[in-house]
């Protein structure tokens, strides 16, 4: 059950039969959302301006939420209705387009998200818009007044390798191969933690993983990352040598991508490495050796 602002809990609605009614619960099918637009005015004829973030699912379910509205404001959400029934696909794709390019630096559509994330292949475009127009005309969207309460995004293992990949242009068997090489070492782990892949070492005995470096998934953006400061947190709150992992560092140094390092103006300390994926790529044995030279020094 969602009771609105008062509870701290999100309060649900939709338009049925051109009436806005409130819900119980979220519909079941409303899985996997994504958010394209931020802060986006809804601006109906004779109306207040109101103020929503947009999502859509795989599915073509699309969601307003408007953090600004009370539970009270049924006038506001019927009006918001009303002119959100008038809209199609098309101006979804704009609101994500500008989104995206004020977030990542480029503009997507809605159908180039979900392609990225790998929930869709393009071939799958007619369909998703056709479904996504549906649910406008007909009113059937959902209207979410306060904080949009659905979990974001998990990635499967191979979603995000396929995304990664389709982003640089690498073939996924390659970052696959990569990682099973990796994992192959005792105590190596790689795994989906929200929108990164981790790759960590686990030492013997009662001691936390330490994370070696890291994958970073994006709609627009893949990236390949070393944070020194984490590896060298995780060491010292294991009680072990900080100097353990200048070998590994020396090792990712040679595969920097120069044009993103951002020493520290004060001491010249890089807090987040970029690395080149393709070049890493075709170093695994190479990693492998230096992770088990870890792996000893810290034994």
């Amino acid at each position: 059950m969602s009771f609105g602002k008062k509870t701290g809990r999100a309060a649900f609605f939709a338009d049925l039969g051109r009436e806005v009614v409130r819900l119980d619960q979220a519909p079941t099918t409303f899985i996997n959302p994504i958010l394209i637009g931020k802060a986006v005015p809804i601006c109906p004829e004779g109306g207040l301006t109101c103020l929503a973030d947009i999502y859509v699912t795989p599915g073509g379910a699309v969601a307003f939420s408007f953090p600004a509205l009370d539970e009270g404001d049924l006038n506001a959400l019927q009006c918001c209705s009303g002119a959100l029934r008038t809209w199609s696909h098309e101006q979804l794709d704009d609101i994500a387009t500008d989104f995206f390019f004020e977030a990542e630096g480029q503009g997507s559509l809605v159908i180039d998200v979900m392609a990225r994330l790998g929930f869709m292949g393009y071939s799958d475009k007619d369909a998703l818009y056709a479904s996504i127009d549906r649910t406008l005309a007909g009113g059937d969207f959902l209207l979410v007044v306060g904080e949009f309460p659905f979990q974001p995004v998990r990635y499967s293992r191979r979603q995000f390798i396929d995304g990664f990949c389709t982003i640089r242009g690498i073939g996924p068997d390659e970052m696959t191969g990569f990682l099973c090489e990796l994992e192959a070492l005792d105590g190596v782990a790689a795994v989906v933690i929200g929108t990164d892949l981790v790759v960590s070492y686990s030492p013997v005995g009662d001691k936390l993983p330490i994370p070696l470096f890291y994958f970073k998934l994006s709609p627009n953006r893949s990236d390949l990352c070393v944070s020194p400061r984490t590896l060298r947190y995780a060491l010292d709150q294991n009680g072990l040598p900080l100097s353990a992992a200048d070998d590994l560092f020396d090792f990712f140094a040679h595969f920097a991508d120069m044009d993103r390092v951002k020493p520290s103006p004060e001491d010249g300390s890089v807090g987040l490495l970029y690395l080149k994926p393709d070049a890493v790529f075709s170093e695994a044995s190479g990693l492998a050796e230096r992770i088990k030279a870890f792996s000893q020094a810290i034994s």
